[in-house]
């Protein structure tokens, strides 16, 4: 597949994840993203953000916002994006 390439401004990290200490699934998420998330675990945690989700209710609109703020997004136009397209990719069942 051939596509064109685009110029990034920056890299963001975001995963969910299965969390032994709340029991549940997370979303992992760092402004450092393009590098290893470990190296920036190690080196500089405060850069983490983990926010749990629910297996009951699936993720929160509110929960959401907040960790697109978190990444660095300003603008209300590109939180409801972010919040949009994390949605969009949950559709999946956590489960």
């Amino acid at each position: 597949m051939i596509a064109e390439a685009i110029d990034l401004h920056r890299e963001l990290y975001l995963s969910i994840l299965m969390d032994r200490d709340s029991g549940g699934p997370v979303f992992v998420a760092s402004q450092k993203g393009g590098v290893d998330i470990e190296k920036v675990a190690e080196e500089t945690p405060e850069a983490i953000f983990k926010t749990p989700v629910s297996i009951v209710t699936g993720p929160q609109t509110a929960d959401l916002v907040e960790l697109a703020k978190k990444l660095g997004f300003s603008k209300q136009s590109q939180i409801d994006d972010a919040v949009h397209h994390v949605l969009q990719a949950c559709k999946y069942k956590i489960a």
